[in-house]
């Protein structure tokens, strides 16, 4: 059976510890608006504090439209899009990209490098073999990921300044940090139009800045990884993002065997040992590719990988024997409130 699980995080795709205004309600001096909209293949909610009703519906309408432009540069799979016409030169792509791209695939190749490829944007080739986002519930076989696995080095990928080089074969995924750099820019331009403060959910992506309407900082829930309508703990946000990669967002089972999306660009297969990696980091770019990289990691690397990165907090869940067990550096521990 193939489930699609977001985290929860703000309202339906995700839960807000605390209280906030409804739509076009004042709160004190403020006022705070919401608006929902689907893109990124997730549920994305929008939440803007500003001085005054005139000033919310700005930013929070512009904020949707940044949301929404990642549809014409960063989703391979619409044909449209930036991303899957680069994907479609079979004899390889030579020549500029947009800015908003490039801004991802920078950040994507970094982190490439740094994790030793656990992270890789030219996963691509893995991805549609798997299909986790079709019918068919399926594992390749052997041979096929074995004559895929030479397409999937983003060491053969360059940019420099506007201009991508990738060889032939060779097609770019920028799935696991587009989501977070296009939340990014919408906290951006909600700033940019007068707000105050807002927070920004996109499946199991969150970024927030400034104070939630009835003070402190916002609060996210992180969802238990095994208990869908349960949270596991609490994590203030201070102006920081939060991303979670987990195996329950996209998988299927097969013989009492789970695979997930989460692929191992070494293998070509679901990386194993943990079962959920929440990541709290400056920007929800980088929170978002760094959970991948720590979740196909595992355990002991993952761990030392995020302890190594001084702007990186993280958790780590993983099962012994069906029960759920953690582990996650000091600062996030400080922060979290685990939820019994």
């Amino acid at each position: 059976m193939r489930r699609f699980l977001p985290l929860l995080i703000l309202l339906a795709s995700a839960l807000l510890i605390g209280c906030f205004s409804e739509s076009g309600e004042a709160s004190g001096d403020s006022v705070v608006l919401q608006t929902r909209l689907f893109a990124m293949d997730t549920v994305v909610d929008l939440t803007v504090v500003a001085p005054d009703e005139a000033t919310a519906r700005r930013a929070i309408d512009e904020a949707a439209r940044t949301i929404q432009s990642i549809q014409t540069w960063g989703s391979a799979d619409d044909p449209a899009s930036e991303t899957a016409r680069i994907n479609a030169v079979a004899e390889g792509y030579s020549g500029s990209v947009s800015e908003d791209l490039a801004a991802t695939l920078r950040i994507a190749l970094d982190i490439a490098a740094v994790s030793n490829g656990a992270f890789d944007p030219t996963i691509r080739p893995l991805v549609e073999l798997w299909n986790f986002s079709g019918e068919s519930s399926v594992v390749p076989p052997a041979e096929e990921l074995a004559e895929l696995l030479p397409l999937v080095d983003y060491r053969q990928v360059e940019l420099v300044g506007d201009k991508l080089i990738s060889p032939a074969g060779y097609r770019l995924d920028l799935g696991a940090v587009a989501k977070g750099y296009i939340v990014d820019q919408a906290l951006l331009t909600m700033r940019s139009n007068g707000a105050t403060a807002g927070l920004v959910s996109a499946g199991g992506d969150v970024a927030g800045f400034g104070e939630r309407p009835t003070g402190g900082a916002w609060v996210i829930g992180i969802q238990h990884p095994r208990l869908p309508e349960q949270l596991f703990g609490a994590l203030p946000l201070n102006n920081a993002a939060v991303a979670t990669s987990g195996d329950y967002e996209r998988y299927f089972e097969l013989d009492g065997v789970r695979y997930h999306h989460l692929l191992d660009p070494a293998t070509g297969s679901p990386a194993r040992g943990l079962t959920s990696v929440t990541v709290l980091a400056p920007t929800c770019a980088e929170a978002d590719a760094w959970a991948t990289a720590v979740f196909v990691l595992g355990l002991e690397a993952g761990l030392a990988l995020l302890e190594e990165q001084p702007e990186l907090e993280g958790l780590l869940l993983y099962e012994i024997e069906g029960q759920l067990q953690q582990l996650m550096t000091a600062g996030f521990s400080d922060e979290m409130e685990l939820i019994e």
